[in-house]
Formats: structure tokens, C-alpha cells, sequence
């Protein structure tokens, strides 16, 4: 695996580069994409609500796929993002 960051930033790594993105997984895996400033703004009105205690899940209530960000910078950037689908290895467990 290459740095540990996350797949918008792999992703403009890959074009920048030129390289194959690699997709970990089937690319099915889904995940809530926020701006950094979404969360400041969320964290804040926590942090300044009296009625707030306890933990606090920030999302966007939209999740988006591997698959579908892939394709979503395919067309802004072109055919030139090339993907890959690698599988994991299996887990092996100690005895």
C-alpha cells in the first residue's frame, strides 16, 4: 500500500503521476465524504451547544462507493485515471 492517506488524495497522486490507482478491496466499500471545513463548522456547534454531551458521529448522509469516486474523477479528469481492482490476500490467523 502506498502512504496511508486518503483516496481523493491517492486518487490525484495516481493522475499526477501517472500511475495505476490501486482500489483495495471490490471497490463496493462505501464511505461519507465531508470538507474539512464541515467538520470545524459541526465540531464547533458542539463544542457551543449546552445540550451537547457525549459522542458525535459527523457525516454527510450520502455515502458514495469506491467505484463511484473513481468514476466521478474519471470525468473530471479524464480517461487518462487508471484503476485497478486488487484483492486482499486472506487473513491468515495464528493457530
Amino acid at each position: 500500500m502506498q502512504a496511508k492517506d486518503s483516496i481523493v488524495a491517492r486518487l490525484m497522486r495516481a493522475i499526477r503521476l501517472g500511475t495505476t490507482f490501486e482500489i483495495y478491496g471490490d471497490g463496493n466499500q462505501v464511505r461519507d465524504y465531508l470538507h474539512v471545513t464541515d467538520v470545524v463548522a459541526a465540531m464547533r456547534l458542539a463544542l457551543l451547544s449546552d445540550e451537547w454531551a457525549g459522542p458525535m458521529v459527523i457525516g454527510s448522509g450520502i455515502s458514495l462507493s469506491v467505484h463511484e469516486v473513481v468514476d466521478a474523477v474519471r470525468r473530471s479528469a479524464g480517461p487518462s485515471c487508471r484503476s485497478v481492482t486488487a484483492r486482499p490476500s486472506p487473513v491468515k490467523c495464528r493457530p
